[in-house]
């Protein structure tokens, strides 16, 4: 928290080597390796895994690391691990979309991966119709597929649960 990586990384690592099962020691040097842009922070995970295969946030992080690293396939798979072990956990549907959307940006031709994209955030918005990240990515699902009447009332939506959520603030002043 303090800002020293070097210290913080050495003082995980030897945590690790003092006890091979301490899980948070895995966890924690993964975020660590992410925050400072590593590609081994998913070594870590995979580990954490090992010790506790019904980890949510294990399966989590690994599946977030993979989608920063743009690996959407893979990330999918972590994200549906954790659906597996709590479906009723909003987030892993929102994670899910977001690879398709991922996907998408890299290939806007296909309209599937935006379908897809477009179900996951539904569906985590059916589950919670709170979450005001899902409401503004279905927005932006509407956008991308020109429907900007319905975009706009899906940002509205999110700015009236949250009216500081940048995001939606920034898309609905565009669309205007």
């Amino acid at each position: 928290y303090l800002g020293n990586y070097k210290l913080a990384t050495s003082s995980y690592q030897t945590a690790i080597e003092v006890n091979s099962d301490f899980f948070d020691a895995f966890i924690h040097m993964g975020m660590l390796l992410d925050v400072m842009g590593k590609d081994n922070a998913l070594e870590y995970y995979n580990s954490a895994i090992a010790i506790k295969p019904n980890s949510i946030e294990a399966h989590r992080n690994k599946g977030l690391h993979l989608h920063f690293n743009e690996d959407y396939k893979s990330a999918r798979a972590s994200f549906s691990e954790v659906k597996r072990i709590d479906p009723s956990f909003e987030e892993a549907y929102f994670n899910i979309g977001n690879t398709f959307l991922g996907e998408y940006g890299k290939n806007e031709e296909d309209f599937t991966t935006l379908d897809s994209a477009f179900y996951y955030f539904n569906v985590a918005y059916q589950m919670n119709n709170q979450y005001v990240q899902a409401i503004h990515n279905v927005g932006l699902c509407y956008e991308v597929r020109g429907q900007i009447e319905m975009a706009k009332n899906k940002y509205k939506e999110a700015i009236n649960l949250d009216n500081n959520f940048t995001p939606s603030l920034d898309a609905l002043n565009a669309l205007d």
